[in-house]
């Protein structure tokens, strides 16, 4: 609420950051990867987009500030043209930049396998959510991303695609399961079928598979078919 009594809109990420990091996921993902897409994905505490491919080039998470190099040059020139890039190789450190301004938390770049994440984060709710997970689950490091709790879940969801133990279909969607819940989360049939958007019966054949794998382990008490990600034994 203003102080003129009317309401007001408070963006809790800079105007630039959101649209550099989809502008950034267009011009820069991988084309010749099919069977997935450019995903956007708003939580609470974070925005995460994900974008198929690897880095191009001498590209990496930790020199991605201040290396450019573009893998879909045309597309990059299209951008450029239509005013959503002013100078090539200025957008990272611009999000940076912007993201320091506002006293937001840096932004995080992590490779998995095929698939680039970029990761912003917002004020409060980032360092409220870590206390409360460390305080009751342990599961979290503060100094680490959200996404380190599960790290040795998507490493044995690599090495199983690797071996050919799982079909790339079967491999995406259950990367889809474990990007989108949490690592305390109890699910079953119903979450998958939410976050896939898939039949009964495909969602029982992810379980069983996410059971052979010991990606997840069943829940006490809480009835027949509930599970949780076994982060605990790694």
């Amino acid at each position: 609420m203003g102080s003129d009594g009317r309401f007001v809109t408070e963006e809790e990420y800079p105007k630039f950051v959101r649209q550099e990091i989809i502008v950034n996921a267009v011009t820069h993902r991988d084309y010749n990867i099919r069977g997935t897409d450019i995903q956007i994905k708003m939580f609470d505490d974070r925005i995460v987009v994900e974008s198929p491919g690897r880095l191009p080039g001498l590209v990496k998470p930790t020199n991605i500030r201040t290396t450019h190099f573009s893998r879909n040059p045309k597309i990059a020139e299209f951008c450029k043209a239509y005013k959503y890039v002013k100078e090539f190789g200025e957008g990272v450190d611009r999000i940076y930049r912007e993201l320091e301004k506002e006293g937001l938390p840096v932004p995080e770049f992590w490779q998995q396998d095929f698939m680039f994440y970029t990761i912003v984060k917002n004020k409060g709710v980032v360092s409220s959510k870590k206390e409360s997970f460390d305080d009751e689950k342990g599961l979290f490091d503060t100094k680490k991303g959200l996404f380190d709790a599960k790290k040795g879940l998507f490493d044995k969801m690599n090495n199983s695609l690797e071996r050919g133990d799982i079909t790339l279909i079967m491999y995406n969607h259950i990367v889809k399961v474990l990007e989108n819940i949490e690592a305390n989360q109890i699910l079953g049939r119903l979450e998958i079928k939410n976050i896939i958007g898939c039949e009964d019966n495909h969602a029982g054949k992810i379980i069983k598979i996410m059971k052979e794998l010991k990606i997840i382990v069943p829940v006490e008490g809480k009835g027949k078919g509930k599970y949780v990600l076994n982060v605990q034994s790694l």
